[in-house]
């Protein structure tokens, strides 16, 4: 269908809403997957289709299942109420699962960022045994998947597709590299076999990467401490060949990577941060605050990563605390990392650095430390408090339609709630506190501090939210230290 039948889909489109009570489940999942192969979004057709899959769902064969998941991953829409009736089903016939749909489904959560934890439990056992008919694409994507929802517990899986891919490797695609070494790199997997393995391949097919990809693979070979001088010098002068093409999301991570080019890639970050920290609204304008977040979305960043951050926090004239408030910090993270692990996780030396600084990139557990002390004059005692928030964990008792704070939409991973990033939490808890106490929401007599430590870069809905709190705060003292970049914690007995 090349052709431009936009017409002919609109008409279609609208017979259909008239007659989708008629149609069986491969016709439903027929419809979801064209509209999602041609980008197609229609949403009140998506929203029908879903409604009429959910009714008909215990009729639904794997394909069905598969094809349907895949569309509305396609066209980035999270109806959550269908993707738990199509779990419920898969888990029903998960062992009649072709390799394709395995992999298909995977990607698909992922891409949605649909956490399940019972269904990916049992696309795992069948991927593994499967594992011999996933082609390089299948192998990837799956590792991806597992990746992106921070599964990091199901090592036989990644073992599987690690011995999988060093039979194929030749087969694999600049992609499929790249997708796979961020992968184990992001799971904590540690196979320096197929790391080394996968070297080579990287190194023949290098000038097909694109910038992304040089990004995420320089960023897993670093984070992994891959010590190959010949790649790593190879995947630099690439960069430097491509550093114009390279975008600000990928500047920000080749910055962090150990690459002999990285003040080249510093320079080519640095006037894209300084004009994102120009942007940044001085007062609360509902016109200035829409103006930045097209802005935003036009510049196509999510994080600037840790030195690109640092330069941001500097612009706005933000220092970091002192260390005395940082082993605090460090000591408080390691308790909450530990806590919510289990008692039988999070003690050793490794665990407490990846929940403190730059592995958090590795494991995805983002730990926010606060201490703040405001004071309102006539008011009596300041409002004071010490408190660990982690990414994803919201408490019952927070809700963020009452926050003063606004999160902000990221380009890059729209579909993620940045009400839940920790940083977000903190600063709207410190704010809430101070409201109860005024029973008000302006604060601009306030005075005190705000200490802030994140485990890694705070992405700009945070860097926006703690420009919101220097509007809201204009004679609070705002600190604000970023773990990964400091790896500050490393030089401690046991670290």
């Amino acid at each position: 269908m090349g052709l431009n039948h936009l017409p002919l889909l609109e008409a279609t489109s609208k017979e259909s809403l008239r007659r989708l009570s008629e149609y069986d489940p491969q016709a439903l999942s027929n419809m979801c997957w064209a509209y999602a192969t041609l980008s197609i979004h229609d949403a009140t057709l998506m929203a029908a289709l879903s409604a009429e899959s959910i009714a008909k769902i215990s009729k639904f064969l794997p394909q069905n299942l598969g094809n349907t998941v895949w569309a509305f991953a396609k066209v980035s829409i999270q109806d959550y109420q269908l993707l738990h009736a199509i779990a419920g089903r898969s888990i029903v016939r998960i062992s009649e699962y072709k390799p394709q749909e395995l992999s298909n489904t995977a990607w698909s959560l992922a891409k949605l960022g649909f956490r399940h934890t019972p269904l990916m439990d049992a696309l795992a056992v069948e991927s593994m045994k499967a594992i011999s008919a996933l082609n390089p694409h299948d192998l990837s994507g799956t590792a991806w998947a597992y990746a992106t929802l921070s599964y990091t517990d199901h090592g036989p899986l990644l073992q599987a597709i690690s011995s999988a891919s060093m039979l194929r490797l030749s087969e694999f695609n600049s992609q499929d590299l790249a997708n796979t070494a961020w992968s184990f790199a992001t799971c904590g997997f540690q196979d320096s076999e197929i790391m080394d393995s996968q070297s080579n391949e990287v190194l023949v097919k290098l000038a097909d990467f694109a910038p992304q990809g040089l990004a995420t693979t320089a960023w897993a070979y670093s984070s992994c401490k891959v010590k190959d001088s010949k790649l790593l010098a190879a995947i630099s002068a690439e960069v430097m060949r491509k550093l114009d093409e390279i975008e600000p999301q990928s500047l920000g991570i080749l910055a962090d990577a150990k690459l002999a080019c990285r003040e080249d890639v510093e320079r080519a970050l640095q006037p894209l941060a300084k004009r994102f920290a120009e942007q940044l609204p001085m007062v609360l304008d509902d016109v200035l605050i829409q103006r930045f977040a097209e802005q935003v979305r036009e510049t196509r960043v999510d994080n600037f990563g840790a030195w690109g951050t640092r330069y941001v926090l500097e612009q706005m004239g933000l220092r970091s605390p002192e260390s005395s408030f940082l082993e605090r910090a460090a000591a408080e993270i390691v308790k909450a990392g530990a806590s919510a692990a289990g008692p039988d996780e999070g003690s050793s030396s490794k665990e407490r650095q990846d929940v403190l600084s730059g592995s958090a990139l590795v494991h995805r557990r983002v730990f926010s430390y606060g201490e703040f002390s405001l004071e309102v004059p006539g008011l009596g005692q300041p409002v004071t408090a010490a408190m660990t928030k982690e990414n994803g964990r919201r408490d019952r008792s927070f809700d963020p339609r009452s926050s003063v704070l606004r999160p902000l939409s990221s380009p890059i991973s729209g579909l993620v709630d940045r009400s839940l990033c920790s940083e977000f939490q903190l600063l709207s808890a410190a704010l809430e506190s101070l409201s109860q106490l005024t029973g008000t929401t302006s604060f601009a007599p306030t005075r005190g501090f705000i200490r802030l430590f994140v485990s890694t870069s705070p992405c700009v809905s945070c860097i926006w939210a703690i420009r919101q709190c220097q509007i809201h705060l204009p004679q609070v003292m705002l600190e604000v230290a970023n773990g990964e970049e400091a790896y500050i914690f490393s030089a401690s007995p046991e670290g």
